[in-house]
């Protein structure tokens, strides 16, 4: 492992850094893409399995598996390759923890992740597991380590090595992780349905809300049948603080049968909402010190690997990085500060310029030309990106005020409470994306969080009630969006974290194509539409 000799290769534009851990039959690297400056993953089989024909078809499927995914709760892929003998994928490099660590350091605190947050990483997983059953594809090894939270604590599924596809065919030997592994797989990977993957999500609920796995054993065989034959412990016998509504439905989402159990992500979701708040919070050991979040947690492992900057980094010289163990004897490299890009030093001047005063007014006519021709062929490109209408991302930008009256410009003040002089409301501001024919995105770019129950987009029944997406206020730097039916949001270019109910819209309820008018506290705030946003009044 210390002699790794693809550190510092060069795929495609991809360059390998260091190795970032290593499974049965392939290994992660750090990666830098040379050409966009950003971080990525790199997955490639490992030597001793790049001639098996099985594995290289399974290589394949996770490809094609994640390359028909876009969800804001599933890892990206960028590209899938070949350089000479070696596969590879390139996929969204995620800066945090996975879950599996976070859940191992709350045990090592002899604590519990908090209920509330227990109900939102699954609730962000139920909605991953959703939007991928919906596209034909069933995971089949969903546990902690396969969940990654980046900065923020959003959940993002990953590892989609044993995924199945509806169009493909499986062998029924492919394996799952025994402690996660749903009783239907463990007697055969072709009986696998969308409800095993759900199976999978009681186990991670058992193991969040009682510290423990509902089943126990160091073979894996023994694992497999204690999940097709045995009844797992009542969580309130671990924990008798566990409210017995929250019990039902980890129990049930712990059905033998597919048919017992939720029958979406989203309902499992929703019973979990409904059960927590009737159950008690366990009870914690008087800490020393202020509990710590999972944010916080978070940031810690995020500090304990940090990288330097993308635009930094230079082409490792010499043998490749030191290696560390981080456990279940997977090899990870240490990180540190890389090299600077080293700076050129400046060319020679070739001879013919030390004539350039004499080519100075022909240097300065041509040079007109070609800008003449530059800005010529930016206008006619602008022109015809203005006349397409399947997939242009238009951004509009409103300026909203939160406690008061909504309006516009300057004028950023709230009425005047009774015997008081008027106050100045906090101001936000809120930017709306209206992507073609299909997607609208409203995002929060203030720097306070947005209430939307006050919002309104659009006027009749088609319109979009702040309330319909299930939240009571955006935070700042997070996004919703609406759609139309079977379609599938394009997001806009800009980093937003995706929270809320996602709306959709029939296609002739989709008002979003011409000017709408944009409400908040029933005040007029303007008008938007594929163009842009105006004041009241703007057509």
């Amino acid at each position: 492992m210390k002699d790794d000799s693809l550190i510092s290769r060069q795929l495609d534009e991809y360059r390998l850094l260091s190795l970032l851990g290593h499974g049965g039959m392939a290994r992660i690297y750090l990666g830098l893409d040379t050409g966009l400056h950003r971080y990525v993953a790199v997955k490639v089989i490992d030597r001793p399995f790049r001639s098996d024909e099985e594995y290289l078809r399974r290589f394949e499927r996770e490809a094609q598996a994640l390359a028909q995914l876009n969800h804001p709760h599933v890892v990206r892929l960028y590209r899938y390759g070949q350089m000479g003998d070696l596969l590879y994928m390139a996929m969204q490099y995620i800066e945090g923890a996975n879950l599996g660590v976070v859940l191992s350091s709350y045990r090592r605190d002899g604590e519990l992740i908090p209920p509330e947050d227990a109900v939102r990483i699954a609730g962000e997983l139920c909605l991953a597991l959703d939007y991928i059953h919906g596209q034909g594809v069933i995971h089949r090894d969903v546990k902690p380590t396969n969940i990654l939270l980046d900065s923020a604590g959003r959940a993002i599924l990953t590892d989609f090595g044993l995924a199945l596809l509806e169009e493909g065919n499986t062998p029924g030997e492919t394996f799952g992780t025994p402690q996660y592994i749903a009783p239907e797989q463990a007697e055969s990977s072709t009986l696998v349905v969308p409800q095993s993957d759900l199976y999978a999500v009681g186990v991670i609920l058992y193991e969040m809300f009682t510290g423990e796995l509902p089943f126990q054993a160091e073979d894996p065989l023994e694992l497999a049948l204690q999940h097709m034959h045995d009844r797992p412990r009542p969580p309130r016998e671990l924990r008798p603080e566990i409210s017995p509504a929250l019990e039902a439905v980890i129990l049930q989402a712990l059905a033998k049968q597919p048919a017992g159990r939720y029958p979406t992500g989203a309902a499992l979701a929703e019973a979990l909402a409904e059960a927590v708040p009737q159950a008690a919070p366990p009870p914690q050991p008087a800490p020393a010190a202020v509990p710590v979040t999972i944010p916080e947690r978070i940031s810690a492992e995020i500090t304990r690997t940090a990288l330097p900057p993308p635009t930094n980094l230079d082409l490792p010289a010499g043998p490749a990085a030191p290696v560390r163990v981080v456990g279940d004897g997977e090899e990870a490299p240490s990180t540190g500060p890389l090299p600077p890009l080293p700076v050129a030093a400046p060319a020679s001047t070739p001879p013919w310029l030390a004539r350039r005063e004499e080519l100075r007014p022909y240097l300065t006519i041509g040079g007109c030309l070609v800008l003449g021709l530059i800005l010529s062929s930016l206008l006619v490109g602008a022109w015809w990106l203005a006349d397409r209408n399947d997939d242009d991302g238009k951004t509009a930008l409103l300026p909203v005020v939160t406690g008061g009256t909504a309006v516009t410009g300057d004028a950023l003040t709230t009425s005047a409470p009774a015997g008081g002089a008027a106050q100045v409301a906090e101001p936000t501001a809120a930017q709306i994306f209206v992507n073609g024919n299909d997607s609208l995105f409203l995002t929060n770019q203030g720097a306070v969080p947005l209430p939307l129950a006050g919002l309104r987009l659009g006027d009749g029944e088609s319109a979009i009630d702040g309330a319909e997406w299930e939240m009571e206020t955006l935070a700042p730097g997070a996004c919703v969006t609406a759609w139309k039916d079977r379609g599938r949001p394009r997001a806009p270019a800009v980093n937003c974290i995706m929270v809320g109910q996602q709306l959709s819209r029939a296609p002739r309820d989709i008002f979003w194509n011409a000017p709408f008018n944009v409400y908040y506290d029933d005040a007029l705030l303007g008008a938007c539409g594929p163009g842009g946003c105006g004041l009241p009044g703007w057509e």
